[in-house]
């Protein structure tokens, strides 16, 4: 019996693994989706495909920070992660973290846009309290929660 399950957790796992976040070659990307993508990042020139499910996942390098967008199968824009530093934060963000979290050090901040919404998402450092604090463009708290 244990070899039954142990062989069907194999299974699962292998069919998991091929469906979510394979790697594929960019030949492999529909016309259209390449041509999106290259319309929406000309200067991009290494990057790397993946499936998510059924959409396409690129990842690539900006000014060396990581930028990570997803289209769909008929090349609609999904949604964009981006790594940002502190300084190109909106500046409402950066007075709200001025004021509200002075005893924190700002570690990593990610910039994601799906559609029009635009949050950023910011994890903040202290001793013994570590934060992840989602923002949206105009300083508003949306969420915050220990990291």
């Amino acid at each position: 019996m244990k070899s039954v399950t142990k062989a069907l957790t194999i299974v699962a796992l292998s069919v998991a693994t091929s469906t979510f976040g394979q790697k594929i070659a960019s030949t492999a990307v529909p016309a259209a989706v390449m041509t999106k993508f290259q319309k929406d990042f000309p200067s991009v020139k290494d990057a790397e495909w993946k499936m998510d499910g059924v959409n396409y996942h690129v990842d690539f390098e900006i000014a060396r920070k990581d930028v990570d967008v997803w289209y769909s199968p008929q090349a609609k824009f999904i949604k964009k992660e981006s790594e940002l530093v502190q300084e190109y934060l909106p500046k409402e963000v950066i007075a709200v973290i001025d004021s509200n979290y002075k005893d924190y050090k700002t570690d990593d901040v990610k910039k994601f846009v799906v559609g029009s919404t635009v949050t950023y998402v910011v994890e903040l450092e202290a001793t013994g309290k570590d934060l992840k604090v989602t923002f949206d463009k105009t300083g508003k708290v949306l969420n915050s929660v220990p990291k």
